[in-house]
């Protein structure tokens, strides 16, 4: 088709140097795919830089939960022939499932130290409730429940102190 000329060689050679060089600048490129800013991971780290220093990993969090959940619930339908005990271990569970979506869905901190605060409240009125009726076994359990909450509410309560320092420059000590 084409002759072979010297001014074809040299193209042919110039050519195949630009295109091995574009190959091994295609090999040396990395691409880095960013993802999406709102995934479900961002929603547990929306306050990690207003953490307690005290703050466990988030791995542990499921199994004291689940652990707490359960025994929550054995006192609950262990202390059913106690109306009082019944009643205010119920507003504690509805409590500490309202904190849930105060605190992660609405990204609220002081709406959740808020509802933490009541669910102390009521943890402690349980406390006494079950110790009077001489529920000794689910006193035990919501006393371990009180004790969770009380180190939950410290780190919500450094959550939302920070949060507004950081946030509301209004706030801060002059």
């Amino acid at each position: 088709m084409f002759e072979e000329d010297e001014n074809n060689i040299e193209l042919k050679e110039d050519f195949k140097v630009k295109k091995k060089i574009n190959v091994e600048i295609e090999k040396n490129v990395k691409v880095k795919v960013k993802a999406p800013d709102y995934n479900y991971s961002n929603i547990f780290h929306r306050f990690s830089e207003y953490e307690s220093r005290f703050q466990p990993p988030d791995r542990y969090f499921k199994y004291v939960w689940t652990f707490l959940y359960i025994t929550y619930i054995i006192s609950l339908f262990t202390v059913r022939s106690s109306v009082g005990c019944t009643v205010s271990l119920s507003i504690g569970l509805g409590l500490n499932l309202l904190w849930i979506p105060a605190f992660l869905f609405f990204k609220s901190p002081l709406l959740s130290l808020i509802i933490i605060s009541l669910m102390l409240i009521w943890a402690v009125d349980s406390v006494f409730i079950l110790n009077k009726k001489r529920k000794y076994v689910q006193c035990v359990f919501i006393s371990m429940y009180l004790a969770w909450i009380c180190f939950a509410f410290y780190l919500n309560f450094v959550i939302t102190k920070n949060y507004y320092l950081f946030n509301f420059p209004v706030l801060q000590k002059q």
